[in-house]
C-alpha cells in the first residue's frame, strides 16, 4: 500500500472488514448495485478476490480497494457460484487476471449471456418491472415492505444504468473437487461443493486462520433464495461447517458470522421442510404454509420479502420429486 493512502476511498456499495491481517471481507450495503459480498485475500506474493459482485461499478471500487490494501492486481478472481450478483463484475479485472470457477457454475454462467444481449436490446420488461416496484413504493406503508422495495429498486436502477456496457467475462480455469493456493503469508483452498444454494458452490478457506468464505451457502440475519437449491445437501453442508475448525464465516449476504448464524439458517431450512411436508401430507397448498406465523426472527425477516413464497414452491417441488 502506498505511504500516503491508509485506507482505500469508501464506497458506496459496500463496506470493508478486515478479518485477519490481509483478508477482507466487502459486505454489500443495502440499496447499492453490490447485492452480494466478496473479499480480498492477499497470499503474499499474489490476491485472491472472491466474487465480484453485480455491477461493474461496484466491482471497480472492489479492485480499486483491493490495489490500495495489497498494492497489487488480483491474480484470481473467484465466482462462488452463477447467480449474476456474485460475477457479473468481472470485467474490470483484467490484467493478468484469471476467472475461476467450477466446472457445473462455468455452465450455468454461460446461459446468462443470451439473457443479457436480449435485455440490451429490449430492456423495457425491466423497466416495466422496476416502474411497477417505484408505483407500490408510493402507496406502501408498512416499513418492512418498504425496506425490501427500496433494495430491489437501488438493486433494478444500478443494473439497468450498467446494462448497456455491462460485457460478461466468463471463468477461464474451470476446477472440480480441490485447488489449493499457496503463498509466504497464508495457503489457502477452493473446494467445489456441488449442489448446495445451487449447482455448483465452491467456498474458499483459509484452515490456518479458521475463516471460510462460503457464498451463498451462507444467508446471515435474512432470508435465504432457495430456487436452485438441494435442502437436505444445503442441511448437511451447514452441519459440516459447523462441526469444522472454522469459526468465522463470511457469507453471500449479510455480515461476517459464526456458528451460531448456521445453525440459524439451518433451522430456517428445517421449518420451512417441516412446513411442506405436513402440507403435502394434507393435501395442502403453497398459499396454506404461507398463511402459518413463522417463529422469530423468520417472521419478521419474511415480512414484505418474496423469498418466502420462492422458497416455498421450491422446497413443495423438491419434496414432491423426492418423493416420485
Amino acid at each position: 500500500m502506498p505511504d500516503n493512502i491508509k485506507t482505500p476511498p469508501e464506497s458506496m456499495h459496500f463496506t470493508l472488514q478486515e478479518i485477519t491481517a490481509g483478508v477482507f471481507a466487502a459486505i454489500s450495503k443495502a440499496e447499492s448495485g453490490a447485492m452480494g459480498n466478496a473479499g480480498i485475500i492477499d497470499l503474499g506474493e499474489r490476491v485472491i478476490i472472491f466474487d465480484t459482485f453485480e455491477t461493474p461499478t461496484a466491482a471497480e471500487d472492489l479492485r480499486i480497494a483491493s490495489e490500495y490494501l495489497t498494492g497489487k492486481p488480483a491474480t484470481w478472481v473467484v465466482n462462488s457460484h452463477s447467480h449474476s450478483d456474485h460475477w457479473f463484475g468481472n470485467q474490470v479485472f483484467l490484467q493478468g487476471s484469471i476467472v475461476i470457477s467450477s466446472q457445473t457454475a462455468a455452465k450455468l454462467m454461460n446461459e446468462y449471456i443470451g439473457e443479457v444481449e436480449e435485455e440490451k436490446s429490449d430492456p423495457s420488461e425491466l423497466v416495466e418491472f422496476l416502474q411497477d416496484q417505484i408505483n407500490q413504493l408510493e402507496t406502501e406503508t408498512d416499513q418492512n415492505i418498504r425496506r425490501v422495495l427500496k433494495s430491489s429498486i437501488a438493486r433494478w436502477e444500478s443494473y439497468l444504468k450498467s446494462l448497456p456496457n455491462l460485457k460478461l467475462r466468463l471463468p477461464e480455469q474451470l476446477f472440480n473437487k480441490k485447488i489449493v493456493f499457496h503463498g509466504s503469508e497464508r495457503c489457502v483452498e477452493l473446494i467445489d461443493m456441488g449442489t448446495v444454494h445451487s449447482p455448483g458452490d465452491c467456498i474458499l478457506t483459509i484452515p490456518s486462520e479458521d475463516l471460510a468464505f462460503i457464498g451463498d451457502i451462507g444467508f446471515f440475519h435474512q432470508l435465504p433464495f432457495m430456487a436452485d437449491c438441494d435442502p437436505q445437501k444445503w442441511v448437511s453442508t451447514l452441519s459440516e461447517l459447523k462441526n469444522s475448525n472454522f469459526v468465522v464465516f463470511i457469507p453471500g449476504h449479510g455480515p461476517v458470522g459464526n456458528v451460531k448464524d448456521l445453525e440459524t439458517l439451518e433451522e430456517y431450512i428445517l421449518i420451512l421442510r417441516k412446513l411442506v411436508t405436513d402440507a403435502i401430507s394434507s393435501g395442502e397448498s403453497v398459499e396454506y404454509v404461507l398463511s402459518n406465523q413463522l417463529p422469530e426472527p423468520f417472521r419478521t425477516w419474511s415480512n414484505g420479502s418474496p423469498r418466502m413464497e420462492v422458497n416455498t414452491k421450491a422446497m413443495f417441488e423438491y419434496l414432491t420429486n423426492t418423493e416420485d
